[in-house]
């Protein structure tokens, strides 16, 4: 049985995680930018949440271990109230080609969250298979690489706006619908801006 000093302990680090724009369930810190995913197994999709910083842009490439062309790329873009999502294709040593099917979609349980005006929070999700033969169908119970690229400048996917980190991570999405990381875990310093 679980003591009420436990209880409140808890509450004290997940009340914390909140106050500083993190999710409750931990991360994969990049740069300034965290993510996590699970598997949602009532709707067969996979549920994305981003936190980043106000005019900053993060970028995840299921699948590879890269950036290179005709990876599926998932962008999330903070602009305060007006930050959003956005499904693309990698297309190499370029900016990438935005999706003809926009394969992410809003949750509405689960709002973009702005705090203090610094840390923004989205929630996208996605089929696992979502059809599209340029996608990556996201294996479940099985490792598979996830790219990823953070802008700490700018908000905008241009060639002068490149990225400042990017990286990539070793993922197994579980079946049973927990979070990847259970706590925060920060990415290996990358020194690959040039």
């Amino acid at each position: 049985m679980i003591s009420k000093f436990c209880i409140a302990a808890l509450a004290f680090v997940f009340e914390g995680a909140r106050a500083e724009g993190h999710s409750v369930y931990g991360g994969y810190v990049v740069g300034g930018a965290e993510f996590n995913l699970r598997y949602l197994p009532d709707l067969d999709q996979v549920e994305f949440t981003v936190t980043l910083g106000d005019d900053n842009w993060f970028g995840l490439v299921p699948g590879q271990g890269n950036m290179q062309s005709d990876g599926d790329m998932h962008v999330f873009f903070g602009d305060g109230s007006d930050s959003y999502f956005a499904d693309y294709h990698s297309v190499g040593y370029k900016p990438p080609a935005l999706d003809d099917n926009q394969d992410l979609i809003e949750v509405p349980e689960h709002p973009t969250e702005l705090k203090e005006g610094k840390r923004i929070t989205m929630v996208a999700r996605r089929q696992i298979d979502t059809g599209d033969e340029m996608d990556f169908v996201i294996p479940l119970d099985q490792e598979f690489m996830m790219g990823y690229a953070f802008n700490g400048e700018n908000n905008e996917l241009k060639y002068s706006t490149k990225h400042d980190v990017a990286g990539s991570v070793a993922i197994t999405l579980s079946s049973d619908g927990s979070p990847v990381w259970s706590d925060f875990v920060k990415a290996e310093p990358v020194d690959n801006v040039s």
